[in-house]
């Protein structure tokens, strides 16, 4: 049998269809639940939630990529990587300010000023994923229908 060829008889490859698409839809379900909850409440845990859920769909995607059209889970893979990434720099400054001593700052101390700054920086960095969430919790269902029907 020539190398690359598949092996799997055709009754295995529907069930690894059926799985593959079963999974993608799990995870697709968990990252709108966490899209929602972002979205009505920006809070650190739900940054954190929605990065999670988006790396286990891109996981989901890229592994299972053999079972779908491949231009379809890139697409998707790409929107929520984009996504993401901009939540990742809300991320950092969520984890920066934990790190700080804010409850115990001595009088003077430069501390509470970092915070507010830290605290504007992460505004605007939500002011740009926000939309990006919105539109990608509106384009979901276009992708879930083309890549598990």
């Amino acid at each position: 049998m020539p190398a690359g060829r598949n092996t799997r008889s055709r009754p295995e490859r529907k069930r690894t269809q059926l799985w593959a698409e079963q999974v993608v839809r799990q995870r697709l379900a968990v990252f709108v639940r966490e899209l929602r909850k972002l979205e009505r409440a920006p809070s650190p845990d739900a940054v954190h939630d929605v990065r999670v859920a988006s790396r286990r769909l891109r996981a989901a995607l890229r592994h299972l990529e053999p079972c779908f059209r491949k231009r379809d889970a890139r697409s998707l893979r790409a929107a929520v990587r984009k996504l993401a990434r901009l939540l990742g720099e809300a991320r950092d400054l969520d984890i920066l300010m934990a790190s700080l001593p804010q409850k115990n700052a001595r009088p003077g101390s430069p501390i509470p000023r970092l915070v507010s700054r830290l605290r504007a920086q992460r505004q605007d960095k939500l002011k740009r994923a926000l939309p990006e969430a919105r539109w990608l919790r509106a384009v979901l269902p276009g992708f879930k229908e083309r890549l598990v029907g």
